[in-house]
């Protein structure tokens, strides 16, 4: 499956275009201090530096916007808090301004009780970040050297900033925040440590730039053009097998940006696999899909939210009784899937092969579901699907065995690559699944949308997924099909950028609804 190689995507635009912003707010407040005329002794108790110069003019309002805010500060919490989603953005958003407050405010705090109590100075403060000494209104006034005894003056502080942090990471975790505590201490320890600068109003300094910073990330990810049209009778229905192959592998980081955008615009969207939740549910990461998925090849319909299956099309138990004739005669021992009380249940009778072995440790080491060795107890249940792992040679005699005993009316073969437990392909093996043929016409799909009156697009990048392509009202694919009524694509990327079109487009827009 092709992809276009982007090197710059819409997060990175974002991210230029807030922190452009953050450093126009720092200009901006520049400019209006200077009309407004302000000077140093104006809003500043610190109103000289330490040669006794006062500031007006562009200086002051250089010098108070800088001591109010700082860019750098708020470019690097915009950075932080843009995020694929605005669901995760809030979070980052929150946490970030949540570690901001704990960790600022505390250091804060700190600084102006030691000063206070001690009478002596915030050592840090007076020294420069290039390590010059910058003066001290006690160690001046006590004439200290500070070559000499004035670096005792820094135990306090050094000491009273690492018991600091460790409150700070237990304030966290007795808050359930432990996503908080690294931002915290990294607030905390730079007012406590910042060198040539006043800590009480560094403190506030960087919780202010902080909070302007999240709340510009959040307007630049939140801000949406709007559009007349927008299809939400359309279920957008994603095929991820041409893209996601290994059982070891997550989504894109593409893809799981695009999915993500499309439910944040409010789309339906929904995903078709021929895997089961074991497999596919460890894949989403930071995805949100809105719609239960199509999975096993459409044998079942499954709510990932509730972990519950809404629907199954199973192998009637009189036609699995032929199918266990026909596999014995073979020598093939499948692992027979069955739902019993909403859960997937596995068994199989005969381990017979290494990639059985491989697949059965799977299955015990997995979620959502349970393996037994043996059979079903209960003869009479319908099988939802078998699933051999056999070499490729023995694909042909399990089709001729379909044919020659008419069960090929009833089921339908697929197979694939199969991999080992490092995700490599196993040349000389595959995986041969057999479902009821009944899945082709998607009826766990149809009914549900025909409940929530809802329409498909079918989006495909692999060819096993083409009974979706016959069974969508909007067809798109990368895959060769001569259909004159399918959309082609020629990467994943493209058929992403025609989903949104098609979203947006009053082409698409039912006519009973115009």
């Amino acid at each position: 499956m092709k992809h276009s190689n982007k090197g710059i995507g819409m997060r990175a635009v974002k991210t230029s275009i807030a922190v452009l912003i953050c450093i126009a707010i720092y200009l901006l407040i520049v400019v209006v201090l200077h009309a407004f005329g302000v000077t140093t002794d104006s809003l500043t108790t610190n109103n000289t530096d330490f040669s006794g110069v006062k500031f007006t003019g562009w200086k002051a309002a250089f010098k108070l916007a800088t001591e109010a805010y700082t860019p750098f500060f708020a470019c690097i919490a915009t950075a932080y808090s843009l995020s694929s989603t605005r669901k995760s953005s809030i979070k980052l958003a929150n946490t970030r301004i949540l570690a901001s407050l704990i960790g600022g405010l505390f250091g804060v705090l700190l600084v102006f009780l030691y000063i206070s109590i001690t009478n002596q100075d915030w050592a840090f403060q007076f020294v420069s970040a290039t390590g010059n000494p910058t003066g001290g209104i006690y160690a001046a006034e006590s004439g200290v050297d500070f070559k000499d005894s004035y670096i005792l003056t820094y135990i306090g502080p050094m000491i009273l900033t690492a018991a600091a942090s460790l409150v700070t990471i237990w304030v966290c975790k007795l808050i359930k925040k432990p996503e908080a505590v690294f931002a915290s201490v990294l607030t905390l320890t730079a007012v406590m440590t910042s060198l040539g600068t006043n800590p009480i109003v560094y403190g506030f300094n960087r919780i202010f730039s902080t909070i302007i910073g999240v709340v510009v990330a959040l307007g630049v990810n939140l801000f949406r053009l709007p559009h007349r049209t927008k299809n939400q009778d359309i279920l957008f229905t994603i095929d991820i097998e041409g893209v996601v192959r290994e059982d070891k592998s997550t989504l894109t980081g593409y893809m799981n940006y695009k999915i993500n955008d499309m439910v944040d615009r409010g789309a339906n969207v929904t995903l078709f696999t021929t895997r089961i939740p074991r497999t596919f549910m460890h894949m989403f990461g930071t995805v949100e899909i809105n719609n239960p998925i199509v999975c096993m090849s459409g044998a079942a319909l499954y709510d990932p939210k509730k972990l519950t299956y809404l629907a199954v099309e199973t192998i009637p138990a009189d036609k699995a009784k032929l199918l266990d004739v026909e596999l014995d005669k073979l020598d093939v021992s499948p692992f027979k899937n069955y739902i019993i009380d909403d859960c997937l249940t596995v068994f199989n009778s005969n381990i017979s092969n290494l990639g059985e072995r491989l697949m059965a440790d799977k299955m015990k080491n997995g979620g959502y579901g349970n393996f037994f060795i043996g059979e079903n107890p209960n003869k009479d249940m319908d099988v939802l699907f078998y699933m051999m792992i056999e070499r490729k040679e023995k694909i042909e005699a399990i089709k001729k065995a379909l044919a020659d005993s008419g069960l090929d009316e009833y089921v339908v073969l697929q197979y694939y690559d199969y991999f080992d437990e490092n995700s490599k392909v196993v040349p000389e093996l595959v995986y041969v699944k057999l479902y009821s043929k009944k899945i082709l016409e998607l009826n766990v799909l149809k009914n549900y949308v025909q409940e929530k009156k809802l329409r498909v697009a079918g989006l495909t990048t692999n060819v096993m997924a083409n009974h979706l392509l016959d069974n969508a009202d909007i067809k798109i694919t990368s895959v060769e099909c001569n259909d004159e009524n399918v959309i082609k694509m020629n990467s994943y990327d493209d058929i992403f950028a025609r989903m949104s079109k098609i979203y947006y487009s009053s082409k698409y827009t039912r006519k009973d609804d115009k």
